[in-house]
């Protein structure tokens, strides 16, 4: 009974952690993108 519950808790502790390892990799990866394109953008802008 307390080893299936401890395999269950760990089972579900492994899938938070990769969700969320997962978002914040997502997460990173969009703000690098859109730094990237911003800077590119104002990198093309002329001046007045």
């Amino acid at each position: 009974m307390f080893r299936e519950l401890v395999t269950r808790v760990l089972s579900i502790h492994r899938v938070l952690v990769l969700t969320l390892s997962l978002s914040a990799v997502t997460g990173w990866v969009s703000f690098a993108v859109s730094s990237q394109s911003s800077a590119k953008l104002e990198g093309q802008s002329t001046p007045a």
